[in-house]
């Protein structure tokens, strides 16, 4: 199975119940056998618990956080005050999500949670998903994600990309747009020339300049939405557009280089 077609699987995920489900069997893997989730609805943000008894040290529980969110501090600082004020005594919060959270961002958060709450934190997420999912000895992938096959056997057919006769036919045909791109060998460049091509017109449409990180981050949350907001992607795109001279940074702002901007507009004066 490729990692493309378990990326987009994670991706697709929307139901708070199935991310739980699959949460728990890859948890368990991972060494919490006494994992149990816990019923929905008055839980104060236990998603699952696991109690272990030790004589020296009595009962000791893990409280487990699953969330379809990325790197979400303030969540994880309400649940932990609320889990103390309703008197909950826990040693360890696990967060889950089948969002991507940088090394970087992992680290920062562990920190944050140590020195505010004085207890560790365990980050579990897009990574460590799509191991245990491509390892397909173990039937995750199968069991949660059954319909798969049909979807790329609708991709292979000879079938109208959009037909009367296909079942959720716009969720087959996005799907078929989403395989056919990233299989292509050379998608992971053709996904950042496009992604750099976005953020430069973002920047050149701008009526300030230079502009800073913060006020480039505003601009794109505005022009396309926090739904694909990723921070780290945006700051690692800005520093390879400035190590290919694309744009020049003048002490913490930045603006397009002038021959860049050049090309751009001979370019629209063609079009």
């Amino acid at each position: 199975m490729g990692l493309d077609i378990i990326e987009i699987a994670l991706d697709k995920i929307t139901d708070d119940q199935e991310f739980e489900k699959l949460a728990t069997e890859v948890l368990y893997n991972e060494g919490y056998y006494d994992i149990k989730p816990m019923p929905g609805g008055n839980d104060f943000g236990q998603d699952a618990i696991e109690d272990k008894f030790y004589e020296s040290e009595g009962s000791i529980r893990t409280v487990f956080q699953y969330s379809l969110q990325g790197y979400s501090k303030g969540k994880i600082e309400k649940t932990i005050a609320r889990l103390r004020e309703v008197g909950i005594d826990f040693s360890e919060l696990v967060y889950v999500t089948n969002k991507m959270i940088s090394g970087e961002n992992q680290e920062k958060l562990k920190k944050i949670v140590r020195k505010d709450f004085g207890i560790p934190l365990t980050i579990f997420e897009k990574e460590t998903f799509i191991s245990r999912l491509s390892d397909l000895s173990n039937g995750l992938f199968a069991r949660h994600f059954p319909q798969i096959e049909s979807q790329i056997a609708a991709l292979k057919s000879n079938k109208p990309r959009i037909s009367e006769e296909a079942n959720k036919s716009l969720e087959i045909s996005l799907l078929k747009v989403s395989i056919a791109f990233t299989f292509n060998k050379n998608a992971k460049n053709a996904r950042k020339d496009i992604f750099d091509n976005l953020l430069l017109s973002l920047i050149y449409d701008s009526k300030k300049s230079p502009l800073t990180i913060d006020e480039i981050l505003n601009i794109y949350k505005a022009n396309i939405g926090n739904t694909s907001f990723n921070e780290d992607q945006i700051k690692a795109t800005i520093q390879r557009l400035k190590n290919e001279k694309q744009i020049e940074q003048d002490g913490t702002s930045f603006f397009i280089n002038k021959s860049c901007c050049q090309k751009t507009r001979s370019v629209n004066n063609s079009s």
